[in-house]
């Protein structure tokens, strides 16, 4: 949490129902602090909601949207490139707890705010890798992070969502025309997981694995339903009878 200092003129990072939400403090009010977002409204917010302040980035109102929208785009590049998996394949042996600052130094090889922004925004929300402790992260055991991904893969599996993109998935297998939104969707699903294997969704290998399952398993089906030819009508044995 940032302290008591003074703010005006500076963009911070608050915590609003689980995601960071940026803005420009206009004005300090006690234990309150006043926000300008990038559409220029002003929400008044608890100061203990406040967990990243950017020393090195002021704005002021004509010059905020600009500045947040670079902001988020910083952000959003360093999000997708971010895999909680392979950061705590990474230190799980190493039996100590970090602050987000370290993990994002450790992983993104910079020491940013908005590194350590993404990285702690991705650990406050993370229930798999890591256990915190006040502001620290310790990394779980492997036996407790394959306890807790089987349980939550069961929970996927349940979700709207992995049923429909299984349901997109078998109508391009059975050569079915997709409606133009689904596909969209489909391709935006697909494209991270190809281009990049280390943020792979472990939901679309799910699916993919069971398709193709169900598709070799079709496939055996049908070769032992094939007719049998009978000695007297295949070619060997004709030729063995001249």
């Amino acid at each position: 949490m940032v302290g008591t200092q003074k703010y005006i003129g500076s963009i911070v990072e608050y915590l609003d129902q689980g995601r960071f939400r940026p803005g420009l403090v206009s004005r300090e009010q006690n234990r309150h602090i006043a926000v300008l977002d990038a559409s220029g409204r002003e929400k008044l917010i608890s100061r203990d909601l406040v967990l990243v302040r950017y020393g090195d980035r002021r704005a002021d109102a004509a010059s905020l949207a600009e500045a947040l929208s670079e902001l988020e785009s910083e952000r959003s590049s360093l999000a997708s490139d971010l895999d909680l998996n392979l950061l705590w394949e990474v230190t799980h042996e190493q039996g100590r707890s970090f602050t987000a600052a370290e993990l994002a130094e450790l992983f993104f090889g910079t020491s940013s705010t908005a590194a350590a922004s993404v990285m702690l925004e991705a650990l406050l929300n993370d229930r798999l890798y890591f256990v915190r402790r006040h502001m620290e992260f310790t990394p779980r055991e492997p036996e407790q992070v394959e306890r807790l991904r089987i349980q939550a893969e069961k929970v996927r599996m349940r979700s709207d969502e992995f049923r429909d993109i299984q349901r997109a998935i078998r109508q391009v297998l059975q050569g079915a025309a997709l409606d133009s939104a689904v596909a969209v969707q489909l391709v935006a699903k697909f494209r991270p997981y190809i281009e990049n294997p280390f943020t792979r969704s472990r939901d679309l290998t799910v699916i993919l694995k069971r398709r193709a399952r169900g598709r070799s398993g079709r496939s055996r089906v049908r070769s032992s339903r094939a007719p049998r030819r009978s000695p007297e009508t295949t070619p060997f044995c004709r030729d063995r009878r001249t």
